[in-house]
């Protein structure tokens, strides 16, 4: 059998091959000087703002989801501080959720509470730690420019409860996007781990490994409430 020239383009021409994205998770990811800021770990007494944010997003999207933890150092009770589940200090109320950056920073973002549908959340406590998830749908396919840095989400965290100055670990489980064919793909995390006042404790490095986790949009849309 012999190939036409136009089949044989075909075979000869590769698909396209994407490069998976960075996430960059940080505290006060976002500021006016610049879209990231690297923090492993900071000291606080009353409350902070865990930044999720992404470089080299090149495929087109219709949806995000972000998932966190929160445990204690070394295995030691998860301080009431840093737990907004319903039976938490806090509660649910104590988390809120920001998507675009402020005035004048550079950081582009992904989602618009105007045009899209509003986030689906979860918070849930299994004895041990505090799971925290955001699942976005964006309004239209969107089709970001490669190498652009953007703001995900930052989560802004109300500690006004006992052991806020406890040394926490605040973990990047995934940062995961659903393409236009409902297949979801995963952001690499070289920075999958950062702490609250633990820096005397070697900081991120006495925390536990987090697994990457993929999933399918079934189980993504299961984990929410």
């Amino acid at each position: 059998m012999r190939l036409r020239p136009a089949m044989l383009a075909c075979l000869l021409v590769p698909s396209a091959v994407h490069a998976a994205p960075t996430a960059r998770f940080t505290w006060q990811l976002e500021t006016l000087a610049g879209c990231y800021r690297q923090v492993s770990d900071q000291y606080v007494q009353d409350g902070a703002n865990v930044g999720v944010g992404v470089t080299g997003l090149s495929e087109p999207f219709t949806a995000f989801a972000i998932d966190l933890e929160i445990a204690a150092q070394d295995g030691q009770p998860l301080p009431g501080a840093w737990r907004f589940d319903a039976e938490g200090c806090s509660g649910p109320a104590g988390v809120s959720w920001k998507t675009h950056p402020s005035p004048g920073s550079p950081c582009g973002w992904l989602y618009d509470m105007g045009t899209s549908p509003l986030p689906q959340t979860s918070i849930t406590f299994d004895g041990v730690r505090l799971h925290l998830s955001l699942l976005l749908e964006v309004g239209a396919s969107a089709d970001p420019l490669p190498g652009g840095e953007s703001l995900a989400a930052i989560a802004r965290l109300s500690g006004g409860c006992d052991g806020a100055d406890d040394p926490t670990c605040f973990l990047l489980r995934s940062l995961r996007f659903r393409r236009p064919d409902g297949s979801w793909f995963e952001a690499d995390r070289p920075t999958s781990v950062i702490t609250l006042n633990a820096a005397s404790l070697d900081g991120p490095a006495a925390c536990a490994a987090v697994p990457a986790r993929a999933a399918t949009w079934g189980e993504v849309k299961g984990a929410y409430r």
